[in-house]
This record gives C-alpha cells, sequence and structure tokens, in this order.
C-alpha cells in the first residue's frame, strides 16, 4: 500500500488538467502580468528592469572600445542570482549550470536571432580627411557591449525576462561615437563626436489589433514612439524574431563538430570570463564551449578573470561533448605553438580517474592461485591444501 503515495502528484495534476488551473488557482491559460521600466540605472548606458508575473530582473548595458574584429559576438552576457531569488540558500554556493546555460542562450539569441546584424552596427570607423576621404569605410574597431542580469525574484519564465529585459535596455542604450585616426590604434587614440550611437531594430509589421496565433516564442511590440504596449510570451507575432536563423548554418554546425573532435587543438577566442572559468568561440564554427578554471592550468586557479581576458587567443582541445555542451582544455596544449601535449588522451583518462576518487573501482577477487594450488602430501587442490 506504500505505493499509493506515488498517486497523490497524478491526482494533484489530473485534478488541475480538468479544471484547467494552476497551483496558485490561476487560469491555464491565463498570461502572467508583465511590466518594463527602461533607464533605471543612471550609470548604464542604457538599462531596464522587467517583472514577468512574480519574476524581477534588472538589466544594464556598459561600452567597451575593442580594437580587433576577431570577436564572434559582439555581445557578453553575464547573468547573477541574489540571495533571495535563489529557492534553496546555501553558502558559498557556485554558479548553477542553468544560470551558465542562461548566459550563452542569450548571447546566442541576441547575435543570431534577435539582432542579427549587430556585428555591422557596432564597429568603429576611421575618420575622413580631406587627403583620403575613403576613410571613413575602413573599419578600426568595434563597441563591445557588456549585458549584466541580476535575477531579483525568480518565479519562472527566466529566459522571458532576462530576454525582455536585455531588449528593452537595448533599445535605449546610447552611447557616444567614436572615429579612429589613421595609423593609431583606436583603443589609445579616438575622437569623440558629437553625436550618439545606439542600436537599431528592425521594424515588425503589426496590425492596429495583435491577435495571438499560435503556441511560438515571446517578442515585444513597440508602437511607432518605441513604446511597449505587448509583450508575448506565448504565442503571436514572434516568428518574425526567428526569421533569420537560416537553416543551413545550424546544418553546418552539426557537420562541423565532429570534425572539430577529430582534430587535437583548436584556436579558439574569449568571449566571456567567469570566476568558474572561461567561454571561447571555436574556430571554423559558431559554437562556444567552457574552459574549466581546473583546466586552465597545471596550478590551482580560483578566479579564471586573472589568467584570461575577453578578446585573448588562445589554443583549446575539446574533451567532452555532453547534451550539447562542449568541454575545452588548456592544460593540454602548448599556448606558445599549439602543440597538442597529449595527442592520445592519456592524461585526460588519468585525470578523470582520480576525479572519480579512489575506490570507486571494485577491484574483482581472483581465486585461481589458490583453486589451483597442489598439495604435496595429499594430493587435494583448493583451500583444503591449507589445513
Amino acid at each position: 500500500m506504500d505505493d499509493l503515495g506515488l498517486l497523490k502528484p497524478i491526482c494533484l495534476f489530473d485534478k488541475l488538467f480538468n479544471h484547467k488551473l494552476r497551483l496558485n488557482d490561476s487560469v491555464a491559460n491565463q498570461f502572467a502580468g508583465f511590466t518594463v521600466s527602461k533607464d533605471v540605472i543612471s550609470t548604464a548606458a542604457g538599462s531596464a528592469m522587467v517583472t514577468v508575473g512574480a519574476t524581477r530582473v534588472l538589466c544594464g548595458i556598459k561600452v567597451k572600445v575593442m580594437p580587433t574584429l576577431k570577436l564572434e559576438s559582439p555581445f557578453i552576457c553575464s547573468v547573477e542570482q541574489t540571495n533571495l531569488s535563489q529557492r534553496l540558500l546555501r553558502t558559498n554556493k557556485p554558479v548553477s549550470k542553468d544560470i551558465q546555460s542562461l548566459s550563452v542562450q542569450l548571447d546566442w539569441i541576441l547575435r543570431t536571432c534577435a539582432i542579427p546584424d549587430a556585428k555591422d552596427q557596432l564597429q568603429i570607423y576611421f575618420a575622413a580627411t580631406d587627403a583620403d576621404p575613403s576613410l571613413k569605410k575602413m573599419v578600426c574597431g568595434m563597441y563591445l557591449l557588456h549585458i549584466d542580469l541580476l535575477i531579483l525574484h525568480d518565479d519562472g519564465c527566466l529566459l522571458d525576462a532576462c530576454l525582455a529585459a536585455v531588449l528593452a535596455a537595448l533599445s535605449c542604450a546610447e552611447w557616444s561615437r567614436l572615429e579612429g585616426k589613421a595609423g593609431a590604434s583606436v583603443g589609445q587614440v579616438a575622437t569623440q563626436t558629437m553625436n550618439t550611437s545606439k542600436m537599431n531594430f528592425q521594424e515588425v509589421a503589426t496590425s492596429q489589433s495583435p491577435v495571438r496565433l499560435h503556441a511560438t516564442l515571446f517578442h515585444i511590440i513597440l508602437d511607432s514612439e518605441g513604446a511597449i504596449v505587448d509583450f508575448a510570451m506565448v504565442g503571436g507575432l514572434s516568428s518574425c524574431l526567428w526569421a533569420h536563423l537560416e537553416e543551413a548554418g545550424i546544418c553546418h554546425n552539426r557537420a562541423v563538430l565532429p570534425e572539430l573532435l577529430d582534430r587535437a587543438a583548436k584556436q579558439c577566442d574569449v568571449v566571456s570570463v567567469k570566476d568558474f572559468g572561461a567561454f571561447v568561440t571555436i574556430e571554423g564554427s559558431t559554437r562556444q564551449g567552457l574552459v574549466h578554471r581546473s583546466q586552465i592550468s597545471n596550478h590551482r586557479i580560483d578566479d579564471a578573470s586573472e589568467v584570461l581576458e575577453v578578446g585573448e587567443e588562445v589554443f583549446c582541445k575539446i574533451i567532452s561533448d555532453e547534451d550539447g555542451k562542449i568541454g575545452l582544455s588548456m592544460k593540454f596544449v602548448n599556448q606558445t605553438s599549439g602543440d597538442d601535449k597529449d595527442p592520445n588522451n592519456v592524461l585526460a583518462a588519468q585525470q578523470a580517474k582520480r576525479r572519480s576518487g579512489p575506490g570507486r573501482e571494485q577491484v574483482p577477487i581472483r581465486l585461481e592461485a589458490e583453486l589451483n594450488t597442489l598439495c604435496t602430501r595429499c594430493k587435494g587442490k583448493g583451500r583444503w591444501t591449507f589445513f
């Protein structure tokens, strides 16, 4: 009769499905409340606070100038959680894999779906001169947008709230426009103009009375003055967000990944640095992977930001690919020449064995020597020979 306890959650869900209710007695097809407040942080280039139901997220954007064009993504997304927003409160709790995955998904959505031409919009050009007016068409650097999100309260729909906060903050973000000087690095010498730069979003044709059509993702609907008039978490008008996502690009990534796994070492670019490790983009693919701080060096590293920085080129080796998450290592590759120190993955296997801990592997007991023993006196075999 102990199995009757398993029927309690099933009966509860069956009751909710029949009455079309949720756990908080709200209607199953009722959308959560949605509010947006822009320019809530005076020191940020753009900021917004979004509330979806009881979930509340704060987003701030800062702009950094990079003299390189080799960055795979012009965004650096960082998501943090306050102790009050976590369902389980523990001291010295590391960053969860869900929060790490949320940062990667936000970066992927921004550069592939929401603003596919962001890299072109954030380029810095040389200042034109009378002697050479064609300099205005030459690129000398790029704006790098640091997007920091703070989860104030978590009641579900985190991706919905975070993406809405990022888009709202980007829509109001402004920064001084720079122009590079010929013969000098834009990171050292740059001319600040009187104009400002901002992100341009592609206009979406909507009717006067938007109707939710089908269950898709979410989308913010703006009026002609840029004010938010609607936010669809489930259904309606969001299919245009994915219009720029080409199936050919997905097939290319699927075909490139097995090829990357077969190679010994690969050159990578650091796109984001956290205390637990660094996210890098692999050359020849748009995929990103994580280099954990334990895989950076043979010496102990407590904070990855002390040894790595955004935009740095490193040599990495793919050591794992589980559930679409790529794990890489730097300590098995010579960072000067890019040569593989462990071509047969012997060191990686030994390290994985040490992580499993002593005593994890059960050594089988072998009795062949005892059973095959022959007594010289009684000619008996086996254990009886010892008595």
